[in-house]
């Protein structure tokens, strides 16, 4: 697992309501750079309002959220993404009408050499790098086996397929924090270890994640730390060994046990 010496994402005394009904109430959750943390807990416990507020989708009704100790509060969802934050969804949201490769180009920043006046000025810079944005693209989806599918369009895929493209695309963005709903749903054996890899290897490049789950082995398999939700309250924080530890409480809110699967754990 990647170090955690630096944080990322600071959330403090966050609470949300819809009328009575209270969906967070005084969240304290915080994520360092290269960090893999779980957000788990039942349905309707507040973990996708979260991810709302986080990216600002949805405005808390008091609290603050910290991105390298500035306030994201405020920000659209746009200016969100644009100083590091990124995002997969539950219903990934791909271009169904562009190439599996399309759809993780789009994903890359364009850098200052696809400027218009860059372009005219020193046009072979601008292919160059393009060529690069390309490897870069390419090499995602070797990562997650969609070499193969990189010239179909995204609507003629498999679930699994859509979701691991959403992965390349999400991951693609070279955000510090990445928010990932649900990363494994739809994915067979093969793709969830491919899914996995992925994510450590984000981890250990220093990108901090933190990722909803209801599938708690693969909980196990790739974080360093995991937090329980429910009725919008963290009830317990700790690494997986931490929280075996409370196993009957755990089942009580998930009705399993997290195993302590990580890479390297025997």
């Amino acid at each position: 697992m990647g170090s955690t010496d630096h944080e990322v994402l600071t959330i403090r005394g966050l609470s949300k309501s819809f009328g009575d009904h209270r969906l967070l109430v005084n969240v304290e959750l915080a994520c360092d750079k290269g960090e893999i943390k779980a957000l788990v807990g039942p349905n309707g416990a507040g973990k996708t309002t979260l991810f709302d507020i986080v990216s600002g989708l949805t405005l808390a009704d008091k609290g603050d959220v910290l991105l390298e100790g500035r306030t994201l509060v405020g920000l659209q969802p746009h200016e969100i993404a644009a100083l590091g934050v990124a995002r997969l969804f539950q219903d990934l949201r791909l271009f169904e009408n562009l190439t599996v490769l399309e759809n993780v180009l789009v994903a890359l920043t364009p850098s200052e050499d696809e400027e218009p006046m860059a372009g005219l000025l020193c046009g072979a810079r601008v292919a160059a790098h393009e060529r690069c944005r390309r490897t870069k693209a390419l090499d995602l989806l070797g990562h997650v086996g969609l070499l193969e599918q990189a010239h179909r369009f995204a609507g003629e895929l498999s679930s699994g397929q859509q979701k691991l493209t959403a992965l390349a695309r999400t991951f693609a963005s070279d955000s510090g924090l990445l928010l990932l709903d649900e990363p494994s749903t739809s994915l067979d054996s093969d793709m969830t270890e491919r899914a996995s890899a992925l994510i450590r290897r984000a981890a250990a490049a220093g990108t901090a994640v933190i990722l909803i789950e209801h599938d708690l082995t693969f909980v196990g398999r790739v974080t360093d730390r995991v937090a329980l939700l429910n009725l919008g309250s963290i009830l317990i924080q700790g690494s997986l060994t931490e929280l075996n530890r409370g196993s009957l409480f755990l089942d009580s809110f998930l009705g399993s046990q997290i195993t302590d699967s990580a890479p390297g754990a025997s």
